[in-house]
């Protein structure tokens, strides 16, 4: 039996002059793939034949539509935009628009901030209908899509401007929108994790409360995107979100911040998996999942050791600090206001936290205190009232982090000023559509944002520390460290201590270990001091101190140290390719030069390069994503591993071969470790830390700036060839659609050469590991004999790794297995 695929008889007809902005009138063509092709510009559906060039005088929308011989027909829309006629239309205020200020930083917003434009001629209501929607960025990507749109919001949907959600469904288009909304250009740059490029869903917030139409001249249009960014300069996945123009049917409607909004799809995108792992939850009821999951978290409040397996705790506490700090008092409640999304098993990574219509933060007085608040379905409150000492101290962390940090009076401030940089002529635009005569941005706007700068950044962090103290929340203090976390000089020495009248025990570590173990003791690997430690730094180094008085811990303090030194091991190749799915490249043929054409590309694998002679005994490899630790793998202390030659490669994975063989004498350059250690593509990173708890090489990885951006069809891959001098914050990494599983690197056809590592002559030959073919652009390299063609045994999870012979260019011989450890 056949399956016929029925395949589109037309496909979306195109123009020759792209939709936009635009200053000079001009002539435009339609083109399609054959059928006949029908057009309007007065917004009505196209239905007359597209003859000749049609001509583009002023602000346009041009709906075409091909008709296929079978009656299959596709639809576009192109919006051409020219900013002088905007600023004429009879929508904008023409008296504020006479001051020139406005009007040039009016106009300047309209040429630069990307625009949304929406086309249905009746109207948008308060249930969903099929729109066209356009997405143009000047600096960026520019695309059609078919949608869904709704107005969106709860009091809000009584204003004249409206917020609206975009949804993409199959039966509008594609099923999800696949554009660079968030990726950084000249003019905006995204924080903290990197932002995806596919979605199911977008909010288009009009400002709702924190507008002319709620909060009259205090509206600002900030509070909101501040809560998110704050959200993720905690290092939080927040909704990314930035500003953008609207326009719908042709006509412009205001400056809108175009939000993601977090759902179980979204999640998938962010941390793997599928839709069906995971629960969405507003204000206790799921709207994705079947909110079984929360229910366990709820009825685990009282409960905090079964609770932090449903939480991701730092995100939890630092969600609730930061609605604390904010005074989010009106209507941020047990049951209204906020957002939750997790994965519906425990011990999976949690519960994340959604700041949600925050428009009314950063209102009240600098001294409002809301610490009674229990936040979503006032789990807070159960679990302060267990008074559980291991919450109370990811609490003090919490709280510890945040006010030194992004709550800091300086940084929450420079937060809330970058932030009005990047709305400031968008809202020139914005006062002329909907100022009303009597709010604009020089008088009102930037009349709250001063106040807010003056009077309520400055002082409400030394607020927070004193109702935190006064709670009881915070009764240790923390240590006081002398040296500021950056590089510094090998041999510095630095010193941690004690506060002035503290009567406190210090503890320390230098492994990047806590100094306190879960229940509260003392870690066996802290030092302890009723005065001072000093340490010195002789290689990278994390040091962590809590101090303790009687029975209770204080908050941890960490710095990261660098020290200029190149490392004698280093990252060379990591796996990031979906156990489900196959290593890209060009046409699905990228393969990896040993193992051929493999789904999940042989599982989860990484491969590193040792540059100088390394005795690996000891050493450890912490791996973590977005989702938190990936693993921690202890080198065993294998006397095979002693005495390791620089240029030897050596790959760690959890189905490696129970045999290994190393001997560069006899030209075999490879140890393969067997460990289990998870590679993903959700901003996966890794340390490596010598047997002394140095950290030696560095963070590395996708979420490490320069971010390689991988994909689940991906590896990561140092792109040059290493020498001894390789520094840990080398930027020589990028994302491959083919790779080199224990060989050297292939990067545009160039080979990496390590002969010079290895102390070999040029002529010398490289030895049997290192041959193979060297071209990723064309078929895959041959197959091993006993590799096949699809997973062993058809199973659904990764792949296993084939056994022996694993590779047949490698001279393996009989030796013993040598293990890795895990702690």
């Amino acid at each position: 039996m056949y399956l016929l695929l029925a395949l589109p008889a037309v496909a979306t007809p195109i123009t020759d002059v792209h939709r936009g902005i635009h200053d000079a009138p001009f002539d435009v063509v339609v083109s399609g793939s054959g059928g006949a092709l029908y057009c309007s510009t007065d917004l009505s559906p196209p239905s007359l034949p597209c003859v000749g060039p049609i001509p583009i005088r002023a602000t346009t929308v041009l709906r075409v539509a091909e008709v296929a011989g079978d009656g299959s027909r596709e639809e576009s829309t192109w919006t051409y935009i020219f900013p002088p006629d905007v600023l004429a239309s009879a929508v904008m205020d023409q008296a504020l628009l006479q001051r020139p200020v406005y009007s040039t930083d009016a106009e300047r917003a309209l040429r630069e901030l990307p625009v949304i434009s929406l086309v249905r001629p009746e109207g948008i209501p308060m249930t969903e209908v099929a729109v066209s929607m356009e997405w143009i960025d000047p600096l960026g990507d520019s695309l059609y899509a078919g949608a869904g749109a709704y107005v969106s919001g709860g009091t809000s949907w009584a204003y004249e401007k409206t917020s609206f959600r975009l949804v993409y469904r199959s039966e509008y288009g594609a099923g999800h929108l696949e554009a660079d909304i968030y990726g950084e250009n000249d003019r905006y740059t995204p924080t903290g994790i990197s932002p995806a490029d596919r979605f199911d869903v977008l909010s288009l917030r009009g400002g709702n409360h924190d507008t002319v139409f709620y909060l009259g001249e205090r509206g600002q249009h900030l509070r909101n995107l501040w809560m998110d960014e704050t959200q993720l300069e905690q290092g939080h996945l927040a909704p990314h979100g930035r500003f953008a123009s609207l326009y719908i049917n042709g006509v412009y409607h205001g400056l809108y911040h175009v939000r993601e909004r977090f759902n179980a799809a979204n999640m998938a995108e962010y941390f793997g998996g599928s839709e069906d792992d995971y629960e969405a939850i507003n204000a206790g009821t799921a709207y994705d999942g079947s909110g079984a999951a929360w229910a366990a978290l709820v009825a685990a409040s009282g409960d905090y050791q079964e609770a932090r397996r449903w939480l991701d705790v730092p995100d939890y506490l630092d969600y609730m600090v930061l609605n604390f700090y904010a005074g989010n008092a009106w209507d941020w409640y047990s049951w209204h206001n906020w957002q939750a999304t997790g994965p519906i098993l425990p011990d999976a990574g949690g519960f994340r936290f959604h700041a949600s219509d925050s428009d009314i933060c950063l209102t009240y007085g600098w001294d409002i205190n809301i610490l009674s608040l229990g936040g979503p379905s006032d789990v807070f409150l159960g679990l302060q009232a267990e008074g559980d000492p291991d919450f109370q101290v990811a609490l003090r962390d919490a709280i510890y982090r945040n006010l030194t940090g992004p709550l800091s009076a300086e940084g929450a401030a420079a937060r809330y000023e970058r932030i009005a940089a990047t709305a400031s002529d968008g809202l020139a635009a914005e006062s002329a559509r909907w100022g009303y005569g009597w709010w604009d941005r020089d008088g009102e706007w930037l009349s709250e944002k001063s106040n807010l700068l003056t009077n309520w950044f400055p002082y409400r962090t030394e607020e927070m520390w004193r109702q935190f103290r006064a709670a009881g929340w915070y009764p240790v203090e923390a240590p006081l460290i002398d040296t500021a976390s950056g590089a510094v000089p090998a041999g510095t020495v630095v010193r941690v201590a004690l506060p002035a009248g503290s009567r406190a025990r210090l503890y320390a570590r230098t492994d990047g270990g806590d100094p306190r173990e879960q229940g509260g003791a003392a870690a066996a690997a802290a030092q302890a001091s009723d005065r001072e430690i000093a340490t010195e730094v002789l290689h990278g180094m994390i040091l962590k101190a809590r101090l303790k008085e009687g029975r209770e811990w204080g908050p941890l303090v960490e710095a990261v140290y660098t020290v200029d030194e190149p490392s004698p091991l280093i990252l060379n190749e990591w796996n990031a390719v979906d156990p489900a799915d196959w290593l890209g490249g060009a046409e699905g043929t990228g393969a990896d030069l040993s193992l051929g054409r493999v789904q999940g590309n042989g599982g989860d694998w990484i491969e590193l390069l040792t540059t100088g002679d390394i005795d690996l005994r000891g050493w450890r490899l912490v791996a973590s994503d977005r989702a938190g630790s990936q693993g921690e793998v202890v080198i065993s202390d294998d006397p095979a591993l002693a005495q390791i030659r620089a240029g030897s490669l050596i790959t760690v994975a959890a189905d490696m071969p129970e045999d290994t063989a190393y001997d560069p004498e006899g030209g075999d350059w490879r140890i393969h470790l067997r460990a289990p250690i998870r590679v993903t593509a959700a901003d996966w990173q890794l340390r490596i830390f010598d047997a002394d708890g140095f950290l030696r090489f560095g963070p590395v990885g996708e979420g490490v700036e320069p971010k390689t951006g991988l994909s689940s069809k991906e590896v990561g891959a140092l792109t040059e060839t290493p020498d001894g001098d390789l520094r840990p914050d080398t930027e020589a990494y990028a994302a491959r659609e083919h790779s080199s599983f224990g060989l050297p690197n292939v990067e545009e056809g160039v080979t990496q050469d390590l002969s010079t590592l290895r102390r070999q002559e040029p002529g010398d030959s490289p030895g049997a590991a290192d041959t193979g073919s060297a071209d990723t652009g064309a078929a895959p390299a041959p197959r091993p004999a006993g590799i096949a063609a699809d997973p062993p045994c058809g199973c659904s999870g990764a792949p296993v790794m084939p056994a022996l012979p694993l590779l047949p260019l490698v001279l393996l011989r009989r030796k013993r297995t040598v293990p890795a450890g895990r702690t």
